[in-house]
C-alpha cells in the first residue's frame, strides 16, 4: 500500500504547454510529493531528461493512437510537419482516454491513486475519467488569471460578437481599467464557431475546464488578487484557482542557487524607482511584480 501522497500530471503534447508544468512538477516533488508524469514515448525522452535530478517524479507511458492523417511517431506539436495538421493532432489526443484511464486503474489496483490529476486546459475529457476514479481534476493554464477571466466572459456572454472592431467591450463579471476592443482580442476568440472543427474542440475543453475541481495558474497572487475571484465566479461547484507560478523560478530557488536574473531585476527595479522607465509601464506594477520573483517565489505554492 502506498503511503506517499501521490499526484498526477498530464501535459498536452507541445512544448510549450509541457515546460512550466515539468517546473511545477519539479515543486511539488520537492516538498515531498511523488509525482507521476503521463506522457507518451515519443515525448518521454525530453521529459526524462528535464526531470533527471528528481527521483521522486516518475513517468508513466500511454500509447498515442495510429492516425492516418498523421506521420507514424508524431507526438507532439513540434514534430508536425505542417500546421495544417494541427485539428487531427487535436482530435487524436482524444484517444489517449482509454490509455489514461488504464493508467488510473493500475494505479488503483497497487492501491495509489494520486489524491488528484493535474492536466492540460487542451485534455479537458481527463475531467470525465477523474470522475469515473472520483480523483479531484485540477486543470493546469499558463495563462493568467486576468486573461482567462476575460476569455471566460466572452465566451459566456458573447458580448463582443455584433461589435465593430473600434467599439468598447463590456466584459461581465470582470474589472477592466482600460478600454478592450475586439481587434483586441486573439483571431481564435473573434472567430470562436461551434461549426468549425478546431473551434469546437477549443468549446468542447472549455467546458470541462469549468467542470473542474480547481486551476493552477502560473502567474502570482501579488499581480493577479483583483481578478483571481472574477475568475473562480466562472467556474461550477465552487472551484479555486491556486496562483502558484511562475514555475521557472522553482528550481532555482529550491537548490539555493543564485538567480542569474537577479542582477538585471535588481537593475530594473532601480530603473522603474527613479522613473526613467517608458512611461506606458507603470512603476509600481513592475516594482511589484520583480519583488514578488525575488522574495516570494514559492509563497503560493506552499498555501496550496
Amino acid at each position: 500500500m502506498a503511503s506517499q501522497h501521490h499526484i498526477v500530471i498530464f501535459p498536452f503534447l507541445a512544448q510549450g504547454h509541457t515546460l512550466p508544468i515539468l517546473d511545477l512538477s519539479k515543486a511539488l516533488s520537492c516538498r515531498g510529493l511523488k509525482v507521476t508524469i503521463i506522457t507518451t514515448p515519443s515525448n518521454s525522452p525530453f521529459i526524462r531528461l528535464i526531470i533527471s535530478r528528481y527521483p521522486e517524479i516518475h513517468l508513466r507511458e500511454i500509447s498515442f493512437p495510429l492516425v492516418e492523417a498523421l506521420p507514424k511517431g508524431c507526438e507532439n506539436t513540434a514534430q508536425l510537419p505542417s500546421m495544417d495538421l494541427l485539428l487531427p493532432f487535436l482530435t487524436a489526443t482524444k484517444q489517449l482516454q482509454q490509455p489514461f484511464e488504464q493508467a488510473l486503474r493500475d494505479m488503483s489496483q497497487v492501491q495509489d491513486l494520486p489524491i488528484c490529476v493535474i492536466s492540460d486546459s487542451y485534455l479537458g475529457w481527463t475531467n470525465t475519467s477523474c470522475r469515473a476514479f472520483n480523483i479531484p481534476r485540477l486543470v493546469f493554464h499558463g495563462m493568467g488569471a486576468f486573461s482567462m477571466a476575460v476569455r471566460k466572459s466572452l465566451l459566456a456572454h458573447q458580448t463582443h460578437k455584433h461589435k465593430s472592431n473600434t467599439e468598447p467591450l463590456c466584459v461581465p463579471g470582470v474589472r477592466l481599467d482600460f478600454q478592450l476592443t475586439k481587434t483586441d482580442l486573439p483571431k481564435s476568440l473573434r472567430e470562436m464557431d461551434y461549426d468549425n472543427p478546431l473551434s469546437r474542440f477549443h468549446l468542447e475543453a472549455e467546458e470541462s475546464d469549468l467542470e473542474s475541481w480547481g486551476v493552477i495558474i502560473n502567474s502570482f497572487t501579488e499581480l493577479e488578487k483583483d481578478h483571481i475571484a472574477s475568475l473562480e465566479s466562472f467556474y461550477k461547484n465552487g472551484a479555486k484557482a491556486w496562483c502558484v507560478g511562475p514555475f521557472l523560478l522553482y528550481e532555482e530557488t529550491m537548490e539555493g542557487k543564485e538567480d542569474p536574473s537577479r542582477t538585471w531585476v535588481e537593475w530594473l527595479i532601480n530603473k522603474a524607482v527613479i522613473g526613467s522607465l517608458p512611461t506606458s509601464l507603470p512603476a509600481a506594477l513592475l516594482i511589484t511584480f520583480l519583488k514578488s520573483i525575488i522574495c516570494h517565489p514559492s509563497r503560493d505554492c506552499n498555501r496550496l
